[in-house]
């Protein structure tokens, strides 16, 4: 549950804070409409943190160790296919008898 109550003075700000103590101060507001506290009965989850420059690198890394893998077993079937399509093409043509 949250709630939000609004002040005009640093005396009522502290008020609030006093007058919801059991609560969390979750939230602060300073805008044109008005200064905003937002309490609420449970502290809200923190987003996980960013990964860091170094755990980047690292999952870049294998990223680009994983293409690179991928890459070369792309190459070699590539290899085979034209090996296959090479022989195909010279059966076709032994059976044409234009090649013995």
């Amino acid at each position: 549950m949250k709630v939000k109550k609004q002040y005009n003075t640093l005396e009522e700000r502290e008020l609030l804070i006093q007058e919801h103590s059991d609560l969390f101060l979750i939230e602060e507001h300073n805008i044109f409409e008005g200064n905003f506290l937002v309490f609420a009965d449970e502290y809200p989850e923190l987003p996980d943190p960013e990964p860091t420059l170094s755990e980047q690198v690292t999952e870049l890394n294998q990223t680009v160790g994983n293409l690179i893998l991928e890459s070369a077993n792309d190459k070699s079937t590539i290899a085979s296919l034209e090996n296959t399509v090479g022989s195909l093409l010279l059966e076709i043509a032994a059976l044409k008898g234009g090649a013995e």
